[in-house]
């Protein structure tokens, strides 16, 4: 039975990941739209903890915080902030394909984390 809520997870936060990426397609012409930038966060935002993928979750914490504060205008939505966050999806797609669903991060999950927070 959890396989099928884990299958449907799955579907779902692939869908979230490919608007996401459209979204930030998006943003590079309109770094300054606070409804992209909305759209971006609430993307990344979804309960990857449900369903065992706590992991994924614990990693776009992180990149929360980074839109959240773009969403602040604490820090502007520029290239290195689309770039960081298409690599995070990516990362996160991974993670979820993998079935890694906690642990330890590996070298590069851990290297984001900190492009995340330096960002």
């Amino acid at each position: 039975m959890i396989d099928k809520f884990k299958d449907a997870f799955r579907e779902e936060a692939y869908e979230l990941l490919s608007q996401l990426e459209d979204i930030l397609l998006e943003l590079e012409a309109s770094p300054q739209d606070p409804e992209l930038i909305n759209a971006a966060f609430r993307a990344i935002k979804g309960s990857a903890g449900m369903f065992g993928f706590e992991k994924p979750g614990r990693f776009a914490h992180d990149l929360e915080n980074l839109l959240d504060a773009c969403r602040a205008g604490k820090r502007p939505v520029d290239k290195a902030v689309i770039d960081l966050t298409l690599r995070a999806r990516d990362k996160i797609r991974a993670m979820i394909e993998n079935d890694e669903s906690e642990g330890a991060f590996d070298e590069e999950a851990q290297l984001l984390i900190h492009e995340f927070r330096d960002a």
